[in-house]
């Protein structure tokens, strides 16, 4: 499961500043409780393999370092400690039952991004949140030294073994899918930092540059942004002296999945205000950032995911989701063909002016 696995926004809403470290645990177990004995998430976590990577919201909206020197400090804090009591121990024991102290040998640093090989296939799963909130490195300030330096391990170990046919990376936030104008704007009206920000820009453009060689591999899964999207990442300025595939043109490029969410009222659609500020970055501004360029072939405002089929080397990416209500497919509408609209209406608001100036 990937990304968000419980909303502990209400405690932020709620929040006093007067609780204690123990209330505000208690009140983060009470929200995983609450959460995962719901009907359909207990049928997710009883049949299926569950290998979490945790976002802001597991959190306190936006997350970040900088709250941990505010009076937000003790909330984080608190709701690290549920993080680790309930996704990281599914992958390594850190406390002791009796005790509640960390067992001798743990690490509390322990890091929330980790890797698996199944069969075929290498599931990566990238940090790209507790790490440069509670464990901020101002020189690597995305992923972090020690992360990064196992991104390029693990990535170029397998992309170079012959028995690996599939590089899965699956991360809480997509990667370069917005303008750096955009990134700029959200951290101004949210304090969130977007993967197009200068602050963390540099970090993402290793990052796709270790995955590149291997892009005939690679699949990047990204969640967070409450659609779905169907990208290329295209490098501009590659020393690839060939591509490696058909789809390379004349860039080679990265494939990239985003999608969410899955429960009702989640997505963009159900906001105008999002459905415009979404429509802005993907069809009216620029789609290069640092020597990058971005092309979304499909995008889905909905609630969505996506199933992901693998059968030896090859593999495909179905996009699932709901009915549309008739308000929500007229909006679909409007923003698929927002483009043209504007052309349409530009033209129309053009013959208009020049109607009225030629009669005078």
């Amino acid at each position: 499961m990937c990304v968000d696995q419980v909303y502990a926004d209400p405690l932020f809403r709620s929040f006093t500043g007067k609780e204690s470290f123990d209330e505000l645990l208690a009140a983060f177990r009470r929200i995983y409780v609450k959460t995962w004995t719901t009907a359909p998430l207990r049928q997710v976590l009883r049949n299926g393999v569950n290998w979490m990577i945790p976002d802001d919201h597991d959190f306190t909206n936006n997350a970040d370092s900088w709250m941990l020197t505010s009076h937000l400090a003790q909330l984080l804090l608190a709701g690290k400690r549920a993080f680790q009591e309930y996704q990281l121990q599914l992958r390594v024991d850190l406390f002791d039952p009796a005790t509640g102290q960390l067992l001798p040998g743990a690490d509390d640093s322990s890091p929330a991004g980790f890797s698996r090989v199944v069969g075929n296939t290498a599931l990566l799963f990238v940090d790209t949140r507790v790490q440069r909130t509670y464990h901020f490195e101002p020189e690597a300030p995305l992923f972090g030294r020690r992360q990064f330096h196992d991104i390029q391990t693990s990535v170029a170990t397998w992309g170079r073994d012959p028995a690996i046919d599939h590089i899965f990376v699956l991360s809480p936030t997509p990667f370069f899918i917005n303008p750096e104008s955009s990134a700029h704007l959200v951290y101004f009206m949210e304090k969130e930092v977007l993967t197009s920000h200068p602050q963390v820009s540099n970090d993402t453009d290793q990052f796709l540059q270790t995955l590149l060689p291997f892009r005939d591999k690679v699949l990047i899964l990204g969640g967070d942004i409450h659609a779905y999207l169907n990208t290329s990442l295209c490098h501009l300025s590659s020393s690839a002296a060939e591509p490696s595939s058909a789809s390379d043109y004349h860039h080679p490029c990265l494939s990239q999945i985003s999608t969410s969410g899955i429960s009702n009222g989640s997505a963009v659609i159900n906001s105008l205000k999002l459905t415009l500020f979404t429509a802005t970055w993907t069809f009216f501004t620029t789609n290069k950032i640092r020597g990058w360029a971005y092309t979304h072939h499909d995008a889905y405002l909905a609630e969505n995911f996506v199933e992901l089929s693998i059968e030896g080397p090859a593999r495909s990416v179905r996009l699932v989701h709901g009915e549309l209500t008739t308000i929500q497919r007229v909006v679909m509408f409007f923003f698929t063909y927002s483009v043209e609209l504007c052309g349409v209406s530009l033209a129309l608001t053009t013959i208009i002016i020049l109607k009225k100036l030629l009669a005078k």
